[in-house]
């Protein structure tokens, strides 16, 4: 599971909707779905998610996704966990390796009827990292770190 956070930048800034394009390899991931933060009810939002090869990068696939505050007067999205992410790792992907979630073609609109482009934007690449099945990843935890 990947997070996707929403972090508008600067005081005020507002955003209703948003898309982008996210390319990762195929041989090594599959997007299996994206599953809704708790923070999309409280607005009413809705998401769409669609998975397809990408003709521009061979070996590559991208998740189309969009998010939109919804309502007949939308409120803005609010900050932070918008969606998870959910990738299977294939059986056939490099281990010791890491797989690279990259954004693309990022576009977000402000909420309301006279909404406008929101700009800059930045969408930062996430990660998976492809260990070995008898490899024991290091997890967080509140008193030590296993």
């Amino acid at each position: 599971m990947i997070p996707l956070f929403l972090t508008p930048g600067g005081s005020g800034a507002q955003v209703g909707r948003f898309s982008a394009a996210i390319r990762f390899e195929k041989g090594s991931l599959a997007f299996v779905r994206a599953e809704k933060g708790f923070l999309l009810d409280s607005v009413n939002a809705t998401f769409h998610t669609e998975v397809t090869d990408d003709a521009a990068h061979p070996g590559q696939s991208v998740v189309q996704l969009e998010v939109a505050a919804g309502g007949a007067d939308p409120k803005p999205l609010r900050e932070g966990l918008v969606l998870s992410l959910v990738f299977r790792v294939e059986a056939n992907a490099k281990t010791d390796t890491t797989a690279i979630l990259a954004f693309d073609r990022v576009t977000a609109t402000t909420p309301g009827p006279a909404s406008r482009e929101v700009t800059p934007l930045i969408g930062r690449q996430g990660t998976v990292e492809i260990l070995r099945p008898d490899a024991t990843p290091y997890v967080g935890c509140f008193f030590f770190t296993h």
